[in-house]
């Protein structure tokens, strides 16, 4: 798929993604999702890239936008795994230890002081 990248006349980043013009940076991610699992949601305001950004910073803001929704459903999972099998560091599950660790060391803090470790 070939992707073409535009400034618009108030000086935001547009894309054309081969499927007619797409507006913002959400309507990119949307339409370039697609075929490749559920349609990625970026909630983030105001998320066109301002015009005069290299290719880096093109990147770099793509990607936070990415992450600010993988983080939070990271987090809801780590959660959910919380509740479903119990504080990992008073079952002793490593596995679960690491990936609440990774993905939400504030729950993390708070399990181990929960469980009798030092934080």
């Amino acid at each position: 798929m070939n992707a073409v990248a535009s400034l618009d006349d108030a000086g935001h980043v547009r894309f054309d993604l081969g499927a007619g013009p797409v507006g913002t940076l959400d309507d990119a991610l949307t339409m370039m999702s697609v075929g490749m699992g559920a349609p990625v949601t970026v909630s983030t305001p105001g998320s066109s890239i301002p015009a005069g950004s290299n290719a880096t910073e093109r990147a770099v803001a793509m990607n936070a936008a990415i992450r600010t929704g993988a983080d939070a459903r990271k987090r809801d999972q780590a959660s959910a795994l919380v509740r479903t099998y119990g504080n990992p560091w008073k079952t002793g599950n490593r596995t679960h230890m690491a990936y609440v660790q990774n993905v939400a060391p504030e729950m993390a803090s708070r399990l181990r002081l929960e469980a009798g470790e030092r934080a």
